[in-house]
């Protein structure tokens, strides 16, 4: 029996149509693997939920401190005292929930007559948070001097560090486990002592640790802007952080 040429260009089209339709099935299967070092957006989310007030962050120790001191100061009071206390806190928000307990001590040095001049401050935090993207069971430390607490001083000034450490599962742009240490050195905090807001002052920051095995580094500085915001500077890259 003959088989026309018609047959043989049939049966070579089908095979043709076959094969780049099996290439391209694969072309849209194929899965980009996650990496596993922290990208920058992923430190930028960490940095910022480290330092919010809602998660017990920097923000939160300075504004309720500052906020002890403009209510509790007096004259010839706790001069040259140490003076400790324990308190809890709880935040409940719709994307952001908080349980932290904290310690703190401090020291007032006043002037001859007994009035408050500076105050060394130190602090711990230990709890858990969770966000949007972040859940992280951490401890943080501060340790401040802080000056301005004299009666005809509108605002306080502080410098100092806070360190926050622990572990974190991110949901960003990978979903990952890491473990992660920021060190934030502050420099002229200015704290207005009316609404016991940052007002100024700026900050340099380290964050460091393991993602999947695979360290990670960061090198950044901050601005604080006065409207529970921070400009936030990494690899010239700048973002604006939430710190409310």
């Amino acid at each position: 029996m003959k088989i026309s040429k018609l047959f043989f260009i049939g049966l070579i089209t089908m095979n043709l149509i076959i094969v780049t339709t099996s290439c391209s099935s694969n072309d849209d299967n194929t899965v980009t693997p996650k990496t596993t070092e922290l990208n920058e957006e992923e430190a930028v989310e960490l940095i910022e939920s480290s330092l919010r007030k809602s998660t017990a962050g920097f923000n939160d120790t300075s504004k309720t401190f500052s906020e002890s001191l403009t209510a509790d100061i007096t004259i010839n009071e706790d001069c040259s005292v140490i003076y400790n206390d324990t308190y809890v806190v709880n935040y409940e928000e719709s994307i952001v929930q908080a349980s932290y307990t904290v310690d703190w001590s401090y020291e007032m040095t006043c002037n001859s007559i007994g009035i408050p001049q500076s105050v060394t401050f130190s602090s711990s935090t230990d709890g858990n948070y969770s966000t949007q993207h972040i859940i992280s069971n951490d401890y943080s430390t501060s340790n401040f001097d802080i000056i301005g607490l004299q009666p005809s001083s509108e605002t306080m000034v502080l410098n100092g560090d806070y360190v926050r450490n622990g572990m974190q599962e991110l949901n960003v742009v990978n979903t990952r486990s890491v473990t992660s240490i920021l060190t934030v050195t502050l420099t002229d905090i200015v704290i207005d002592k009316s609404t016991s807001n940052i007002t100024s002052g700026t900050a340099s920051l380290t964050l460091t640790g393991t993602s999947q095995n695979t360290n990670f580094s960061f090198e950044g500085s901050l601005i604080f802007n006065g409207d529970e915001t921070a400009t936030l500077t990494i690899n010239e890259n700048t973002y604006v952080i939430n710190i409310g």
